[in-house]
Protein backbone atom coordinates (compact mmCIF):
# COMPACT_ATOMS: atom_id res chain seq x y z
CA UNK A 1 0.00 0.00 0.00
CA UNK A 2 1.39 3.55 -1.10
CA UNK A 3 2.37 6.18 2.22
CA UNK A 4 -0.56 8.30 2.88
CA UNK A 5 0.83 11.98 2.50
CA UNK A 6 0.56 13.57 5.94
CA UNK A 7 -0.45 17.16 5.29
CA UNK A 8 -0.12 18.17 9.07
CA UNK A 9 3.71 18.16 8.09
CA UNK A 10 5.20 21.16 7.00
CA UNK A 11 4.96 21.24 3.16
CA UNK A 12 8.64 21.20 2.42
CA UNK A 13 9.11 17.82 3.64
CA UNK A 14 6.62 16.43 1.14
CA UNK A 15 9.33 17.15 -1.83
CA UNK A 16 11.59 15.15 -2.72
CA UNK A 17 15.31 15.77 -3.21
CA UNK A 18 15.34 17.38 -6.70
CA UNK A 19 12.51 19.54 -6.44
CA UNK A 20 14.28 20.99 -3.64
CA UNK A 21 16.92 21.59 -5.52
CA UNK A 22 15.16 22.70 -8.23
CA UNK A 23 13.36 25.30 -6.01
CA UNK A 24 16.57 26.28 -4.47
CA UNK A 25 18.08 27.24 -7.42
CA UNK A 26 14.81 29.13 -9.21
CA UNK A 27 15.33 31.14 -5.81
CA UNK A 28 19.23 31.85 -6.20
CA UNK A 29 18.17 32.94 -10.12
CA UNK A 30 15.74 35.23 -8.75
CA UNK A 31 18.00 37.06 -5.81
CA UNK A 32 20.69 37.05 -8.74
CA UNK A 33 18.77 39.31 -10.88
CA UNK A 34 18.24 36.23 -13.70
CA UNK A 35 14.58 36.46 -14.33
CA UNK A 36 12.63 37.19 -17.48
CA UNK A 37 8.96 38.94 -17.78
CA UNK A 38 6.07 36.86 -18.01
CA UNK A 39 5.34 38.42 -21.64
CA UNK A 40 8.82 36.98 -22.72
CA UNK A 41 7.87 33.52 -20.99
CA UNK A 42 4.87 33.16 -22.65
CA UNK A 43 6.31 34.39 -26.18
CA UNK A 44 9.12 31.78 -25.53
CA UNK A 45 6.34 29.01 -24.35
CA UNK A 46 4.00 29.93 -27.29
CA UNK A 47 7.08 29.68 -29.62
CA UNK A 48 7.87 26.00 -28.12
CA UNK A 49 4.03 24.94 -28.54
CA UNK A 50 4.11 26.17 -32.12
CA UNK A 51 7.12 24.14 -32.77
CA UNK A 52 5.84 20.89 -31.37
CA UNK A 53 2.58 21.02 -33.64
CA UNK A 54 4.77 22.33 -36.98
Amino acid sequence: MAEKINYTRDWWENLSEAEKRHIDAGIADAENGRTVSAEEFWDKLKGQNEDLYS
